[in-house]
């Protein structure tokens, strides 16, 4: 889900949007026409300068997303041979939603040749889902528009509203994409681009070497003459002040559409009596919110409450809330049914809301802002707090416990119970955001009574999350389906457990539990070889695999359905176990069995399931890379020309699925930078891991978010580092695994052992030899009583005896 379609891909029907009137907008004729005459805009649409990329930047509310949908009504009027894109992003919007609408505005365009077109749709019924939040080979696609020989606009407004990670390089760049289209050698075609936004820093450090124009309040001014008229004329009892209205409000307005229009309603709110000046002292729209919130005169204390909390749910939500989500969440916060609620909202919050498609949203982002700013009268962490309780609340409700593990109609499900879908998708992230509030603890106490009523909880973990993941905005990470489907599961209940203590027993020991549960009760139901026993002790057995001192229980249960799943009756459970028990010998060090097991999975898997075929082969290169470094000296040259064989194929798998600039593309390459390394190919490997170390760089010194699913990459970049001698890189890349796997996997999760040995040894060849004792101290015992008899243990005591600890 990403964003408002109405706002995403222009309707050259509308206009202004009045809140009201279910997003509506009004044409008022004449405006915009000042930019056709502007330098930089004709020297841009003419291609007379050598700035493929215009910037039309500007204040919060001055008018930049009317001005954009007029240029390209205007564009697609005045060049009716070239092909227009557009995108109108909002604080929802993700790399893969601009993408995808530009394909589809391309695939609509019957000026665009066949087979272009042809090209576009298959690339696009390729895509893993619409869970993918980049789109990478979208993007890659849309960098040939130079190529297809057509005069191409790409209009794009408010990137500043998106995620900021979508920007920074950290999960993705739109800028650096936009830029690759336009700055692509070019064929016989051409792509120009405007951008639309406010002077954000890491927006003006892009694109200030570009065409860049400011719509002023002098170039705007008829404009805001003509805005102002329309609104007074909505208002009846501002009639008789109409030209004392206009020669006021125009000039204080200083170019900014949105605070004359707010300036408007607030005085017909009050009925334009008395001084207009005294009315209108509220130069900014920060001012202007803050007078709006403080004109209570008409609202009751019930009605000042609801508007906090509608102001409260569709200021922090994760996506757009539709009005029955909204009334949902103040019902369950404010125990008060309210008929016709939407009306009410409109009442109690007036201008500060609109609805749009049945979504009740701000105003503008400028608003959401402004609040998330204030320390009143809205607190976030309370807003937090209120969504948390809400969301719990609606889980917990006695029909979900009838259901179990069994999912009825999912989409009559949600008409049924309309919060259903939000408060099971993101409570987790309310919950996480609140721990700081003085009434977090109460929102532990319901947390830790929803796992206590395992019926409900377990509904939640076992049939909604699977059934509705993609219809988040968050995308799964890129792996095997139930790998995916449990690695989600387990991080969501790891950030549970961190936000309400280790001491709240419930949420500990809920999944591992509840699924040992279900597993009992069908094997008495069904037996033990039927497909549905074999389905739910994979699910149990994957679990294990990420819970400590379970990897026995793990391995017992896999190899049964292994024998039990047949290839030829039931080939997607053959081959989801065979993997999962690779995975579990991978991390016993059993690097034959994990061999074995891979190549069956590579033979049985068929050229559509790339992802298996994917996970298999990087596998397989991970197998014979370890088998080279602790295998016999004789066979270490043929292991590694193995792995790099594997990590390539692995490679053209993933850029060929997910794109070249994709975290599991990413993985492959830095996977592959390893084995290069171990070859002494130090430049091949350099130049594999370049993207990887900006983005650790942009952590360490900005504290940019690392991309997502990215542990396992940064695993492999601090082993190539380590290789290169860059130990002190090493070492603070391994720190920053050390960290993520703690906080997913705990102290003695297999993958925190690994990783915090590895740490160990990074700061020793480092010359920290104080610190990797205590790092190799610390660990030791961990690894005994996790692993056993386990080569890492080995490695640990050599590393204690050559640091002069006896062990």
């Amino acid at each position: 889900m990403a964003g408002n379609p109405r706002k995403r891909t222009v309707n050259r029907t509308e206009w202004l949007e009045e809140p009201s009137s279910n997003g509506k907008r009004f044409f008022i004729p004449n405006t915009c026409k000042w930019i056709r005459t502007e330098q930089p805009f004709t020297s841009w649409l003419r291609n007379e300068d050598l700035s493929p990329l215009l910037w039309v930047n500007g204040a919060p509310g001055s008018g930049k997303t009317f001005l954009a949908q007029n240029i390209v009504e205007y564009i697609t009027e005045s060049n009716p041979r070239a092909t227009v894109l557009s995108y109108f992003c909002d604080a929802y919007s993700t790399p893969a939603s601009i993408a995808r609408a530009f394909t589809a505005q391309l695939l609509r365009d019957e000026r665009v040749a066949e087979e272009a077109r042809t090209d576009i749709a298959h690339v696009l019924g390729s895509q893993p889902g619409l869970t993918d939040n980049a789109g990478f080979p979208l993007w890659e696609k849309l960098t040939s528009l130079s190529q297809w020989n057509r005069l191409t606009f790409i209009v794009i407004d408010g990137p500043d509203e998106m995620k900021k990670a979508y920007l920074d390089g950290s999960e993705f760049d739109v800028l650096d994409r936009l830029l690759q289209i336009v700055l692509v050698k070019p064929g016989a075609g051409s792509v120009r681009v405007l951008v639309s936004s406010r002077p954000e820093p890491h927006l003006h450090a892009v694109l200030k070497h570009f065409s860049r124009m400011t719509p002023s309040a002098e170039k705007v001014s008829e404009d805001m003459e003509r805005f102002v008229s329309a609104e007074i004329t909505r208002f009846p009892q501002l009639q008789p002040h109409r030209e004392k209205i206009i020669k006021t409000i125009c000039p204080e307005a200083d170019g900014i559409f949105l605070w004359a229009g707010l300036a408007i309603k607030a005085l017909a709110a009050t009925g334009a009596e008395g001084d207009i000046m005294r009315d209108l002292d509220y130069p900014t729209l920060d001012n202007l919110y803050t007078k709006i919130l403080q004109d209570t005169d008409e609202l009751s204390p019930f009605d000042l409450d609801l508007r906090k909390h509608i102001l409260e749910a569709i200021t922090v939500a994760v996506r757009p809330l539709r009005v029955v989500e909204v009334m949902n969440a103040v019902l369950l916060s404010t125990n008060a049914l309210i008929l016709d609620f939407r009306t009410r909202a409109i009442k109690v919050c007036g201008t500060l809301v609109k609805i749009e498609d049945d979504e009740i949203k701000p105003i503008h982002f400028s608003l959401r802002d402004f609040l998330q700013k204030q320390p009143k009268p809205l607190q976030i962490e309370s807003a937090h707090l209120h969504m948390t309780q809400a969301c719990i609340q609606y889980l917990s409700h006695p029909a979900f416990t009838k259901f179990y593990d069994a999912l009825p109609d999912v989409d009559q499900l949600l008409r049924d119970y309309p919060f259903l879908e939000y408060a099971a998708l993101y409570w987790v992230e309310h919950f996480t955001a609140s721990t700081d509030h003085p009434g977090h603890s109460k929102s532990i106490e319901l947390v830790s009574n929803f796992f206590r009523t395992t019926r409900a909880a377990f509904f939640w973990a076992d049939a909604l999350l699977p059934a509705l993941s993609t219809r988040s905005v968050y995308s799964l990470a890129p792996r095997p389906p139930l790998n995916a489907r449990f690695l989600h599961l387990t991080t969501l209940m790891s950030r549970v457990i961190r936000a309400s203590g280790p001491e709240h027993t419930p949420a500990t020991t809920f999944l591992l539990t509840a699924y040992e549960n279900a597993l009992q009760t069908v094997r008495k139901t069904h037996g033990p070889t039927d497909p549905i026993t074999l389905e739910r002790s994979l699910h149990y057995a994957e679990l294990c695999s990420w819970a400590p001192h379970q990897e026995v229980e793990a391995e017992t249960l896999l190899t049964a359905v292994v024998s039990a799943a047949q290839p030829h009756t039931h080939r997607a459970l053959a081959l989801t176990a065979h993997s999962a028990l690779a995975d579990v010998y991978k991390r016993a060090a059993r690097f034959a069995d994990a061999q074995r097991l891979l190549e069956k999975v590579l033979y049985l898997a068929e050229e559509d399931d790339e992802t298996v075929r994917l996970f298999a082969l990087d596998g397989l290169g991970w197998v014979h890379l370890r088998q080279a470094q602790t295998g016999p000296e004789k066979e270490r040259g043929a292991r590694l020309m193995d792995a790099e064989r594997r990590f390539r194929e692995a490679l053209a798998v993933a850029e060929g699925r997910y794109g070249v600039g994709a975290s599991v593309t990413v993985r492959s390459s830095v996977s592959l930078a390893e084995v290069l390394s171990e070859m002494g190919r130090v430049e091949d490997a350099e130049e594999l891991c370049a993207t990887l170390k900006e983005h650790l760089v942009a952590h360490r010194m900005h504290g940019h978010a690392m991309p997502a699913d990215s542990v396992s990459r940064l695993n492999a970049l601090a082993g190539v580092l380590g290789r290169q001698g860059k130990w002190r890189e090493a070492a603070e890349t391994w720190e920053v695994v050390v960290k993520e796997r703690r906080g997913i996997f705990g102290e003695e999760g297999r993958m925190t052992l690994g990783a915090t040995m590895q740490l160990g040894i990074a700061r020793m060849e480092n010359g920290e030899g104080d610190v990797a004792r205590e790092t190799f101290m610390e660990l030791l015992p961990l690894q005994v009583k996790v692993l056993g008899e386990h080569p890492d243990v080995a490695e640990t005591k050599r590393r204690l005896e050559a640091l002069g600890e006896g062990v």
